[in-house]
């Protein structure tokens, strides 16, 4: 990004304090992220589900998330756990619509 696309950016977007995550959003993701890092330590199932709340498939799933390779080859890792995050790719579940492509929408 060059310094002119830097400068161009809206006021209100430059503002960092509004980039953090929400309070509850926060306090979930910390609460994932010390299930998984208890889990890959070694805790008991039952310890885990009983100090944060999770059961061993949600555990299971959490750490798959974790360890999902993104685009570029790397791994989602801690990203994944963020309440709302997709790291799924978009799929098209209809076949797209030749003859919709002159109009506005609903291609």
């Amino acid at each position: 990004m060059s310094i002119a696309e830097r400068l161009a950016i809206a006021p209100e977007l430059r503002d960092t304090t509004k980039w953090d995550i929400a309070k509850d959003d926060l306090e979930e993701y910390r609460r994932r992220k010390k299930a998984v890092t208890a889990y890959l330590n070694g805790t008991p199932f039952a310890t885990i589900e009983k100090d944060h709340g999770y059961s061993k498939s949600q555990i299971y799933r959490m750490l798959d998330r974790c360890l999902t390779a993104r685009p570029n080859g790397t791994m989602y890792g801690f990203h994944a756990l963020i309440p709302g995050a997709s790291i799924a790719p978009y799929k098209r579940k209809s076949p797209v619509n030749p003859e919709l492509a002159a109009q506005t929408k609903g291609l």
